[in-house]
């Protein structure tokens, strides 16, 4: 499912300012937290960050919308990109935006020189059950891998080591 065809979608970090932007998302997707629990879930996660490449990231289309949102963290010692939020809006049946953003997670576990995308929803119990059925689905076609809890892909090309940080507000199009 190529993704880079579809003009005008990006990705991008989100600072701690920003949070709120990604608010509507959840609410569409079910996601039970108030206003003042997302923020406070956001604002944990960014300020648990440190030194290591950890953050929240968006899809949005044209105009900015936000189609999906993607808690990260990249754990050096096994090169890994553990992803404990994954919420996405798919405008068609055919999971266009998940397969974008397993795309943009590849690019971005590259990019801080991880060999593998985890994808593990236990972070997010809320949307678990949801993004399993979605991935049971379309996992096989977007290069996926179950075991048990967790969904994996291996990453093609990794292209430094694992370390840097992907600034806050920096968007990549894709």
């Amino acid at each position: 499912m190529g993704v880079g065809s579809i003009a005008g979608w990006a990705w991008r970090c989100l600072a701690a300012s920003e949070t709120h932007l990604a608010y509507p998302l959840l609410v569409a997707t079910g996601s039970p937290l108030s206003p003042a629990d997302w923020r406070d879930v956001a604002q944990r996660w960014l300020a648990d960050a440190g030194s290591s490449a950890q953050g929240i990231g968006v899809l949005t289309a044209r105009g900015g919308v936000i189609l999906g949102l993607f808690f990260y963290r990249c754990v050096p010692g096994v090169r890994q990109l553990d992803v404990p939020v994954l919420r996405a809006i798919e405008l068609t049946g055919r999971a266009r935006t998940t397969a974008a953003l397993i795309e943009v997670l590849e690019g971005l576990a590259a990019e801080l020189g991880c060999r593998r995308v985890v994808l593990a929803p236990s972070g997010d119990p809320a949307g678990a059950g949801e993004l399993d059925d979605r991935l049971e689905a379309v996992g096989e076609e977007l290069g996926l891998v179950r075991e048990g809890r967790v969904w994996r892909r291996e990453v093609a090309q990794v292209s430094r080591e694992a370390g840097c940080r992907v600034p806050a507000g920096s968007t990549h199009r894709i």
